[in-house]
């Protein structure tokens, strides 16, 4: 990092030069500073460049299916991917492409990667930085970029990831400084080797150029040209700033040498020589002999290994001769490249769009933007393509191409996860084409409105977007958007409880998908159907549908509808007591890599960790969940998140936090979400202490509501009951328990046996409680086995069953001390305290501090179990396997699982403490059995 001519990319190509020399492959792209850009640039011109010279049959082997996702961009590699009906999903795999390619390379022989310029990088190309610098860390790769400090402002984008990768350890600042006098002595000295130069002329050079390296180039350049250095300190009064050195070099080109220089300037940092030549016109030779003198002047290079391609040595040059030219010879210039440019067939539309822009051709640039925005979005370029679309809509004066412009525009804002933007420009775009008469056209947009909606809180308006798509379709037959409204009204009526008309509207959704062969709807159609059986009680049903969508559409890679089966699916499972079968599919959803998927995957984890008791892990996967939702302005997934992180904090201890985190009730809500709310709000309400409030939460579950299927149903009438009870309305509580009655339940055994411990029924109360402590610890569910057990403590105390109550107070000890569960820490120990008990006394420590959890998971890997078999045997998901192994490395210092292994064995030969041996060698013997 450093300001501009201070040695950037002086160093780097010196670096390039010593890494190749040493048999390292090395990748160089550059950012260029143009104000109309498609995205990846820089890694198409170093990918580009790289594959030009490599051995293809090879890096198609070694991409596998990726690489027709990389196709797209790099012709060479074979035939590129169709169309994708999933754009989100697209992307990531684009990005995951360009990092498989570059991290098998570094395999292979180390890798330089090089990205010049990083400040004018395009959005899309940051986070593709972003991306490949966290998937090629710990390989043999290193990749420098150049940055202007300059060129970037506290709250910048580029900004706020380079720190996040200096904080993270992924990457080192070095920042260059002007030279100091010394050094641009030895500079000075190095270019004229062998004359003496006075110590005047020194530091007449130093004050001029202030250290910058590429201004004392500049200085001892002018002076070469004007004569001998001795001569020139007593005869030239150097030039005061860097246009006027740059100028002076420029005077001693002819007219017609000037004219292609200026030429050159408007095309770009670096241009090819053939298109020069073309927009020049002239001799070629005459063309050549300028080259070399603008060459031998300093102010042009050729690029290394290509001689046909030129480039100005450094930009401040090229601005200088730019910016020296009238703006009517700008103009024209540019004009007169956009001719030039349009004859060529493969010029890209970008290009076009940019000159005739610059030459003030607006209504003949607009198809060429529309084009370049086109193609950024085909490229996965989404910021891109806004930005493309958005500077040519000032210029548009066709009505139908200016709606169909807003709603494109409105739609890459959705695909960049930003609906707030996205409304207006959807909006518009619909007017705009409705009122032309072209509704059909106008649904595509109609469904991504319904899409933002739905994104910012606001179900009502989404369903109103998808019925009109319904009406308007409809009368036209089976289409792919018919198909779509069909499912996106399922899911709405799901959410609200109204399981049998999602269950008709996905078999609607099925029969138009397969008439309109629209297959991504059809997988859509599919998992609303399952998800609707199995609200509807036929859980098996729905699941063994929600499961095959998922493998259909994962294995025809439509990821975006994989991620909605699979998610469904867990969330399934967690409501039917299956939560453990449910974490073990996370792992799946993030493999899908999508943004989206990510920030399910963090969510449901977090909600199925707090579920099984694991609360630290289970914090730090809501809060990063809930950083990232707010960071996309995701206003359901946020408020989602909150909902289970007030119960989080209540459990933790922390009521004024856990009544802060719930969300308001300012916005609309589904049935659904409204079900968590109240259920969660009633028992922070409660641990807060307010019972009055928890009693308004419990009056507006007894008013007749469809809550929807009974499981979760339980989950809030439980909650409601004990409110009810706390505010001594018993019998109310015995109404709506009575509600639920049937099948086997932890939730409908707790609620009759809270009711039987109220109404001084303690056999009863016992009996029930201890069924449902049972229940819960079978499922998994420790944080609501162990509340249970503090009211069965109760019950047994009062039946005078003081030894059992205080067995039953320990466990919940045990438990919540290991997890943080403050809230239940302190009302076991309150109960004691009455009971005139004490705690039990805590179990032998562990070695090395390490938690029950963590010392299980050392005796794993001690038994050579990976983190994926760890995660399966203690029925976790591997990201909290990862992260206890972490922790373990943090505090035993080890820096290898050999490592931790080894200590393992020690400690449990010298310490004694060995209960848990027996995991080792069934870890062995469980690694033996898959050998």
């Amino acid at each position: 990092m450093g300001e501009a001519g201070v040695g950037k990319t002086r160093l780097a190509r010196e670096l390039a030069r010593r890494s190749a020399d040493l048999g390292a492959t090395v990748m160089w792209g550059s950012c260029p500073q143009v104000e109309l850009s498609l995205p990846f640039v820089p890694f198409l011109e170093a990918i580009g460049n790289y594959l030009s010279a490599a051995d293809l049959p090879w890096v198609r082997r070694r991409l596998g299916p990726l690489v027709s996702d990389l196709a797209d961009l790099f012709p060479a590699l074979g035939p590129p991917s169709p169309p994708s009906p999933d754009p989100a999903q697209s992307r990531v795999r684009l990005f995951e492409a360009l990092a498989v390619l570059l991290r098998v390379t570094a395999r292979r022989s180390g890798l330089l990667l090089v990205i010049d310029d990083l400040h004018w990088a395009d959005a899309t190309t940051r986070e593709v930085v972003d991306f490949v610098a966290r998937r090629l860390r710990g390989e043999r790769a290193l990749i420098v970029a150049g940055c202007r400090p300059e060129a970037l402002h506290g709250d910048d984008p580029l900004a706020l990831s380079m720190t996040g990768w200096v904080r993270s350890d992924l990457a080192t600042k070095v920042e260059l400084t002007p030279l100091g006098p010394l050094d641009v002595d030895q500079m000075v000295s190095a270019m004229l080797p062998g004359r003496p130069i006075s110590a005047n002329l020194r530091d007449l050079i130093y004050e001029r150029s202030e250290g910058n390296p590429y201004v004392v180039e500049e200085l001892v350049g002018t002076m070469l040209n004007l004569g001998e250095p001795r001569a020139a300190a007593v005869a030239l009064d150097l030039p005061q700033t860097v246009r006027d050195l740059v100028l002076q070099r420029v005077r001693k080109l002819s007219e017609p040498q000037r004219r292609v220089l200026g030429l050159a300037a408007a095309l770009g940092k670096a241009f090819d020589q053939t298109t020069l030549f073309a927009l020049a016109g002239g001799d070629e030779e005459e063309l050549d002999a300028t080259l070399v003198t603008c060459r031998r002047l300093q102010l042009l290079d050729a690029e290394p290994g290509r001689g046909d391609r030129y480039h100005f040595r450094h930009e401040l040059t090229r601005r200088v001769v730019y910016e020296e030219l009238p703006r009517s010879t700008r103009k024209r210039l540019h004009q007169r490249a956009a001719d030039v440019l349009r004859e060529l067939s493969d010029t890209p539309a970008v290009d076009l769009a940019y000159h005739l822009l610059r030459a003030d051709a607006g209504d003949a640039a607009v198809p060429f933007c529309i084009k370049a925005a086109e193609e950024a979005q085909r490229r996965r370029g989404y910021h891109e393509a806004a930005d493309l679309y958005e500077r040519v809509l000032p210029l548009i004066g066709d009505n139908w191409v200016r709606g169909q412009v807003e709603g494109s525009l409105g739609y890459v804002h959705l695909l960049q996860r930003d609906p707030a933007r996205a409304v207006a420009h959807l909006a518009e775009g619909i007017r705009i084409l409705e009122a032309a008469g072209q509704s059909v056209g106008a649904a595509r947009y109609r469904l991504a409105l319904g899409r933002c909606h739905w994104e910012r809180s606001r179900p009502d308006l989404a369903r109103g977007e998808y019925e009109a798509v319904r009406v308007a379709l409809e009368p036209h037959g089976a289409s792919e958007e018919l198909a779509q409204a069909y499912v996106l009204l399922s899911g709405l009526a799901d959410f609200d409880h109204d399981h049998a008309r999602a269950l008709d509207l996905g078999r609607l959704a099925v029969n138009t998908a397969i008439d309109a062969r629209a297959a991504a709807a059809l997988h859509s159609a599919n998992t609303r159907i399952g998800s609707a059986l199995a609200n509807l009680g036929q859980v098996k049903e729905g699941l063994e549908y929600l499961d095959r969508a998922y493998a259909d559409a994962l294995a025809e890679q439509f990821y975006s509808n994989a991620e909605s089966a699979l998610y469904n699916s867990i969330v399934i499972r967690w409501q039917n007591g299956l939560a453990r079968e449910a974490l073990a599919l996370v792992p799946r959803l993030r493999e899908l890599q999508g943004e989206r998927s990510q920030d399910l995957a963090s969510f449901t984890e977090g909600t199925l960790l707090l579920l099984l008791g694991e609360l630290a892990p289970a914090e730090r996967a809501l809060t990063a969940a809930l950083l990232r939702a707010e960071q996309a302005e995701l206003s359901t997934l946020v408020r989602w998140i909150r909902i289970r992180l007030a119960w989080l904090h209540a459990v933790r201890g922390r009521p004024d936090l856990a009544v802060r985190a719930l969300p308001g009730r300012e916005v609309q809500r589904e049935q659904q979400e409204m079900l968590a709310l109240r259920a969660i709000a009633i028992r922070v309400l409660l641990d807060a202490g307010d019972v009055a409030a928890a009693l308004v939460e419990a009056d507006a579950i007894i008013e007749p509501t469809d809550w929807g299927a009974t499981p979760l149903k339980r989950w809030l009438f439980d909650a409601a009951v004990e409110a009810l009870i706390a505010g001594r309305r018993v019998d109310d509580a015995r109404q709506l328990a009575a509600q639920t009655e049937g099948d086997p339940d932890p939730y409908q055994s707790r609620m009759e046996g809270r009711i039987a411990l109220a109404d001084g029924r303690l056999g009863d109360a016992t009996k029930k409680l201890s069924g449902a402590a049972e229940m819960f610890r079978g499922l998994g569910y420790a944080v609501e086995e162990h509340p249970t057990r503090l009211d069965l403590a109760r019950a047994l105390s009062r039946a005078g069953q003081r030894r059992a109550a205080a067995v039953e107070l320990n466990k919940v000890i045990e438990w919540a001390s290991a997890q943080g569960a403050n809230r239940d820490v302190s009302a076991a120990n309150r109960q004691l305290a009455r009971l005139g008990a004490v705690a039990k006394p805590p179990a032998q420590a562990r070695p090395g501090g390490l938690s029950r959890r963590e010392w299980e998971i050392a005796a794993l890997v001690a038994g050579g179990l990976s983190n994926r078999g760890i995660a399966e045997r203690l029925s976790i998901s591997e990201r909290t396997a990862e992260g206890h192994l972490e922790r373990i490395r943090n505090r035993l210092r080890c820096r290898s699982r050999a490592q931790i292994a080894s200590w393992f064995t020690q400690q449990t030969a010298v310490s004694g403490y060995g209960p848990d041996l027996k995991l080792v060698e069934g870890a062995v013997a469980e690694r033996n059995s898959h050998n």
